[in-house]
């Protein structure tokens, strides 16, 4: 699904990418380009809505809209993503998978933005611009100061009920 808008000064029809939708996901430390860098940080889905989730579903799911993960607003999206890597760069002996309810939000300049984890002192944040495959970026690491790459493919329109049961929702 696209949105039609003028080109400037052009007086031509394009068209945009539309957000919302459901993507595969991943997260490189460092750049794709370069084969001599690790494999991907995290793999997985990530679920952009295009509304957000009920006060009732967000209860359901235990999650406190107004604790400090929902800083950015009310829950309109969600992510499973899987790492077999701790933080360090080691291998993990059983595949970890981390799911989560998020806030996304379109900034001035057009990107797409929302926090992926969040403590009172560390967080990793995403940045992304829309293009006709999908999204693409960086994840910014506030503890660390580093940046990954991000990559986000369009498999679909959003789901409202991957979100709504958020235990179910996998990592492929």
């Amino acid at each position: 699904m696209f949105l039609l808008c003028t080109a400037v000064g052009q007086g031509i029809a394009r068209s945009a990418p539309t957000i919302a939708g459901t993507y595969g996901i991943v997260v490189s430390q460092g750049s794709f380009a370069d084969p001599a860098q690790p494999p991907p940080r995290y793999q997985g889905r990530l679920v952009l809505l295009s509304e957000n989730l009920s006060d009732d579903t967000v209860t359901a799911l235990g999650w406190n809209a107004y604790g400090h993960k929902a800083i950015e607003g009310r829950p309109n999206g969600c992510f499973a993503l899987c790492t077999d890597r701790s933080w360090d760069g080691k291998v993990l002996s059983m595949p970890k998978v981390e799911r989560e309810l998020i806030h996304w939000s379109v900034v001035a300049d057009g990107k797409v933005s929302f926090t992926l984890f969040r403590t009172p002192d560390w967080g990793y944040a995403a940045t992304l611009t829309a293009n006709d495959a999908g999204l693409v970026g960086t994840a910014d690491d506030w503890g660390r100061g580093t940046s990954d790459d991000v990559t986000a493919r369009r498999r679909g329109e959003a789901s409202m009920a991957l979100c709504q049961d958020l235990g179910r929702l996998t990592c492929r």
